[in-house]
């Protein structure tokens, strides 16, 4: 990468002033899983990155107000498809968010991040046009709210203004029941994006709306007022002659690598009839049921959380992100774009803190390997797709080649190292000795740390939660089965 000036503002008002001030020259970075790859292949350009993640007015979070479901823009996507809330309200976005990427991608990825990122195949982008989301926007001019179907222009476009950010996106809560669904086809679950995305819901009323993307320069929405698609009673030939005009303005370029226009449009009409059919199921079971179970509060030992907390779905919670290090002990506000100037940063690795003077543009991965001489996380893909080099930053995976070395100043970071207990191996890495799971071996620490971070979560996971767990995993060996073994070995001895 290019050196470039890193700034860290902590309000509002600093982050836009930097954007005004640098216009085209600064990029923000909040999830940096779509930045850090185009800043290192050279498709994006900056002079500045602007960190918004300490900025007090985006702090991540999911509450209701005014009539309306609130998420920060910083919220990742770990938390909106674990939220109790949005399950609840808008399963359609739980779901999209669920299948974004890898876990380590979803735990850095953030729904402002998607959104502004415009891509035509942004899995949150159709579940957001169903439910009518506003997007609420904050620049020197005041606070805009824009509908998100006048949010998107085309490939990598927005309507955003010079200096503007988005600080939320709000999903209305009035009305009666809606059942929703969304659905993708893509080449690889965790990895690619998708060759068709589609989200639906259903009303009362006998109102489907349809949201598409990956099939056009910008994701579409189309409603249907006629009641045709929710009567069950209603011929095929009148449900395929309503789906076909609600899907006419798809348009897929015949340059996509990743599947042919032909392909994509009979995927889009068998994904409409599923998604259509999959909402009015949800309909009719919302219908049926006498009473509605209330959103889930989290609660600890400490009492009740505060209003705009992330509240989990049923299971293990993801890890929260403690701070190791004193306030103090944060990066400086800005660096030097020009002359390179190291930056001094702190953080716990392994248990142990260690003190680093780093350029801005130095990956995590880049600082372990050389600076810390920890070489188990492996440098591979790059695009964060292999997963070789995992580690765990404050609870969570990540794939440390898309986490600049900066961002993780004052964070515990945990790497293959830090399994070892005592000296000697830990029982999980014994496990992958016992049944094979070590094989070129390439892989394997960053298998390890996705197993540890599950096992840490749930210690009894089912074979499904191993597999999706392990899909931001790759291994050319083909030892996947005995992978699984080996963490499923390790389950089953905590539980006994």
């Amino acid at each position: 990468m290019h050196p470039f000036r890193y700034e860290r503002p902590a309000t509002l008002d600093e982050a836009i002033a930097l954007l005004e001030r640098h216009g085209g020259d600064a990029r923000l970075l909040a999830g940096g899983t779509d930045l850090i790859i185009g800043l290192r292949d050279r498709s994006e350009s900056a002079r500045v990155v602007v960190d918004v993640k300490h900025v007090a007015e985006l702090r991540p979070g999911i509450a209701e107000r005014d009539g309306v479901l609130a998420i920060a823009a910083t919220t990742v996507m770990t938390d909106i498809a674990a939220n109790a809330r949005v399950g609840d309200r808008f399963v359609a976005l739980a779901e999209a968010a669920a299948v974004v990427g890898s876990v380590q991608i979803r735990n850095r990825a953030t729904l402002g991040g998607n959104i502004c990122n415009a891509s035509p195949a942004a899995d949150t982008a159709t579940p957001l046009l169903v439910y009518g989301a506003v997007v609420v926007v904050a620049g020197r001019g005041g606070v805009r709210r824009i509908p998100i179907d006048e949010f998107f222009v085309g490939p990598g476009a927005t309507t955003l203004l010079r200096g503007e950010i988005v600080t939320a996106v709000e999903l209305p809560l009035a009305g009666g029941r809606v059942g929703a669904a969304h659905l993708r086809r893509t080449r690889r679950r965790g990895h690619d994006l998708a060759s068709v995305t589609l989200s639906s819901a259903v009303d009362g009323r006998g109102v489907v709306r349809i949201a598409y993307g990956s099939v056009g320069p910008r994701p579409v929405l189309a409603i249907d007022e006629s009641g045709v698609l929710a009567d069950p009673s209603s011929s095929d030939d009148a449900r395929a002659a309503r789906l076909e005009r609600m899907l006419s303005a798809a348009s897929p370029s015949p340059r996509s690598m990743r599947a042919s226009p032909e392909y994509r449009l009979a995927m889009l009409r068998v994904l409409a009839a599923r998604a259509v059919a999959r909402a009015a199921e949800r309909l009719v079971e919302q219908s049926r049921a006498s009473t509605a179970a209330p959103p889930r509060r989290v609660t600890s030992a400490a009492g009740p959380a505060p209003a705009d907390a992330v509240a989990p779905a049923a299971g293990p919670a993801p890890a929260a992100r403690p701070r190791t290090l004193p306030a103090e002990a944060a990066t400086p506000s800005s660096t030097d774009a020009d002359d390179d100037s190291p930056v001094a940063i702190a953080m716990v690795v392994n248990g142990r803190e260690r003190r680093l003077e780093v350029p801005a543009h130095r990956t995590l991965l880049e600082a372990l390997r050389d600076d810390l001489g920890l070489t188990g996380a492996k440098e591979c893909c790059l695009v964060g797709e292999c997963g070789a080099c995992t580690v765990i930053v404050d609870g969570r995976t990540v794939d440390a080649c898309l986490v600049l070395t900066v961002e993780a100043d004052g964070a515990d970071v945990r790497t293959v190292e830090g399994l070892a207990e005592g000296g000697r191996l830990s029982r999980l890495q014994e496990a992958f000795l016992e049944k094979g799971a070590a094989q070129c071996g390439y892989c394997i620490p960053g298998q390890l740390m996705s197993a540890r971070s599950l096992l840490d979560l749930d210690p009894r996971p089912t074979l499904a939660a191993v597999q999706e767990a392990l899909a931001g995993n790759l291994c050319r060996c083909g030892g996947y089965r005995q992978i699984e073994e080996a963490i499923l070995s390790v389950a089953d001895e905590d539980a006994r």
